[in-house]
């Protein structure tokens, strides 16, 4: 190979890993918004709010942290994004943290 195709072999190594990293780091975005209000709808009766992102990295299957806030302080818990049919909801992603998280600040 000479000098000239190993330089030109080189720098689309480069653009293609480039490109790759990119791609890597711009997924979708997904509004988490709507369902973690039905969520705290449901937590109103119990003076507890549940406080998460807006947005999130990754679509279905994505985990993201939210932290509930009740009279007796906060507690982390971890969220995953579900679809039932065409619908968008949150839920626990272990229901026995999340259950627990939620036991802590009532």
């Amino acid at each position: 190979m000479t000098h000239d195709l190993k330089l030109r072999a080189g720098g689309i190594a480069v653009a293609l890993a480039l490109t790759v990293g990119l791609a890597a780091c711009g997924g979708d975005k997904t509004d988490v918004s709507k369902p973690v209000e039905d969520l705290n709808a449901t937590l109103k009766a119990a003076k507890v709010t549940l406080n998460c992102p807006k947005e999130v990295d990754g679509g279905e299957g994505t985990d993201f942290e939210c932290t509930f806030k009740g009279p007796k302080g906060e507690q982390k818990t971890t969220l995953t994004i579900k679809k039932v049919g065409d619908q968008l909801t949150v839920d626990g992603k272990d229901p026995k943290q999340f259950q627990g998280a939620l036991q802590k600040t009532l």
